[in-house]
């Protein structure tokens, strides 16, 4: 972001996270919190009836954000947070992190851990006892590309909240995987990053040909309530804060796919900053993060016994 705005540029930015950011600089084609995370914490409450919840995150500051984002509102629906626990990106160890899950006995994991350390975490939580049957897990971060990783045994009855899936049935759903697996090969899997880099590219050129012009400040301006019939359904370029309308939606994972079981049917409006705090709260939150890690997105620190 500094990069762009100090350049005068334009940056498609086509990933969840945790929010907290504004630029004009920036477009935000990914989910913000409130059009991921939180409506799958209160589906789960409604339908899973999961009352006790472990957080379970990548030390970095998404996982942070998003567990300072996901407290408020497991407080504020009457939940209680049984544990919280993130793992090192300078260790690949995982099982201390699991005992604490299973020693907490929540009712559902909420799982903010990035990348591929996943596959050994839910490897030893199963070792453990600690199944989908008995305490299902909703990933923020494993799509159908991450799937490939495991067995179907080992994510079977576990949840994926995201906007796009692949199994939605759309006529521009359909015509898009066709296209994609016609150029890259047939075996491959799409992403809900995939389809929002894919939707941002077009609301891009549509700009462009508006305009008239490649022009970044022009086509800034002109991307402000653009909107575009994606493959996971109609979304908007909000005019005020440049973050995305979307559908939200929740999957479970049964024979590596990820079937919707809830959906919010229309787009939700994009919230970059939760309401549950002040907006100079989720600044000071920011703030003490950057000091303690030097300005880096993730803890530099390594853990006690690992080299640094």
């Amino acid at each position: 972001m500094p990069v762009v705005e100090r350049h005068d540029l334009l940056l498609m930015y086509p990933v969840q996270y945790e929010g907290l950011e504004q630029s004009p600089h920036v477009v935000y084609t990914g989910a913000t919190p409130n059009q991921q995370m939180l409506p799958a914490l209160r589906w789960a409450f409604g339908s899973l009836r999961g009352r006790r919840y472990f957080l379970l995150g990548w030390d970095s500051v998404y996982s942070r954000v998003a567990h300072a984002v996901l407290r408020d509102e497991v407080a504020a629906l009457g939940g209680e947070v049984a544990g919280e626990a993130y793992l090192h990106p300078a260790s690949p160890e995982v099982a201390g992190v699991v005992r604490q899950v299973a020693d907490s006995k929540p009712d559902v994991i909420l799982n903010t851990v990035v990348g591929d350390r996943n596959v050994p975490l839910c490897r030893t939580l199963r070792a453990a006892g600690v199944t989908p049957d008995k305490v299902p897990t909703i990933y923020f971060s494993v799509g159908e590309p991450e799937l490939r990783n495991f067995s179907d045994a080992e994510v079977a009855g576990d949840y994926a909240a995201w906007n796009y899936f692949e199994s939605l049935d759309r006529p521009e759903n359909h015509a898009f995987i066709g296209r994609f697996r016609g150029r890259y090969g047939p075996h491959r899997a799409l992403s809900d990053p995939m389809e929002a880099a894919y939707f941002g590219a077009h609301l891009w050129a549509r700009a462009v040909e508006a305009t008239g012009s490649a022009d970044a400040s022009a086509v800034r301006a002109a991307l402000r309530g653009r909107a575009f019939d994606a493959p996971g359904g109609p979304v908007r370029i909000d005019p005020e804060n440049q973050h995305t309308w979307k559908t939200v939606r929740l999957g479970r994972i049964a024979d590596g796919r990820i079937e919707v079981v809830w959906n919010s049917e229309a787009s939700v409006r994009p919230e970059p900053f939760p309401g549950t705090r002040a907006l100079g709260a989720w600044r000071a939150l920011q703030a003490d993060l950057a000091e303690r890690w030097g300005g880096r997105w993730s803890n530099p620190h390594p853990p006690a016994g690992v080299p640094g």
